[in-house]
């Protein structure tokens, strides 16, 4: 039976197929938006030698390879495996993005361990990066494996709106956290801080310091640049996004349970399809 646009709403495997959508595309762009950023904030404090600007650089051209890369590779896993299993599949990236922040953290508390938190990071990211891809070599046809091919188009189109939310949700998202991440990183360190001292550096005493973090005026550089030897702090930039790939995880995790609840229309739901064509068609 070929179901039509409208009569996809209906059923609960397109709203499935949304929430497969929005869950895997949020974590995707917010990674791929900010994927410079990302290695520079996470590893070029704590491994300069080694997330150097042009290994940032070389880092964002490997996430365009791997989105490419899964669409194709993904795409004959799914005429191989089906489709339903190809997007199961991609439940496997929720523990690995929920797993980043301890690599990140391992990087900065265990210098023994040399690049291999770094390149642990950069594997997981580019992973979810690809079945990111995949998601767009895989959805429109599994698309007309539920609903026929006839409206399969049609269908695509509405499902792409979830990919729209994620387009705004996931680099903001990422941003917001980062931002509090941020703030609370200023605040952490500025109690540190002598506030003589910070009141000669700055021009503003302590008690301004949200203004002065709005202003980017205070920086977790500038105060790291003030504190005593001694106090012994690390450069806390490395924290920034340890929510944010918390959230991420999580939102994985959703899209991995939307994909199991897709499937074929069941006969009971083909047949009120059919029952409420007739029921139109006589009024």
């Amino acid at each position: 039976v070929d179901v039509t646009a409208s009569e996809a709403l209906r059923t609960g495997q397109f709203w499935a197929l949304l929430g497969v959508m929005a869950g895997n595309a949020t974590a995707g762009l917010g990674i791929i938006s900010s994927g410079k950023l990302l290695m520079s904030d996470c590893f070029a404090v704590t491994m300069p030698e080694i997330a150097t600007p042009a290994a940032c650089a070389a880092f964002v051209s490997a996430l365009a390879f791997m989105n490419t890369a899964g669409r194709l590779v993904w795409g004959v896993a799914g005429d191989k495996i089906g489709r339903r299993n190809t997007l199961l599949t991609f439940a496997m990236t929720a523990p690995v993005c929920a797993a980043i922040p301890t690599l990140i953290h391992a990087g900065a508390a265990s210098p023994a361990l040399g690049g291999m938190p770094l390149y642990a990071f950069a594997g997981s990211t580019l992973g979810i990066i690809a079945c990111y891809g995949g998601l767009f070599a895989v959805l429109p046809a599994y698309v007309a494996d539920i609903f026929g091919p006839r409206h399969a188009g049609a269908i695509m189109g509405r499902l792409l709106c979830g990919y729209s939310v994620a387009a705004i949700a996931g680099p903001g998202m990422l941003a917001m956290l980062r931002a509090r991440g941020d703030r609370a990183a200023v605040e952490d360190l500025a109690s540190k801080v002598d506030p003589e001292l910070f009141a000669n550096t700055f021009g503003a005493g302590i008690d301004q310091l949200p203004e002065l973090w709005e202003a980017k005026t205070v920086t977790i550089q500038n105060l790291m640049a003030i504190l005593p030897p001694d106090a012994h702090v690390i450069d806390p930039t490395y924290t920034l996004y340890t929510d944010t790939f918390y959230i991420m995880s999580g939102l994985l995790a959703a899209a991995a349970v939307a994909s199991w609840s897709t499937g074929p229309l069941s006969k009971k739901a083909i047949e009120n399809l059919l029952k409420s064509r007739k029921a139109a068609a006589e009024r």
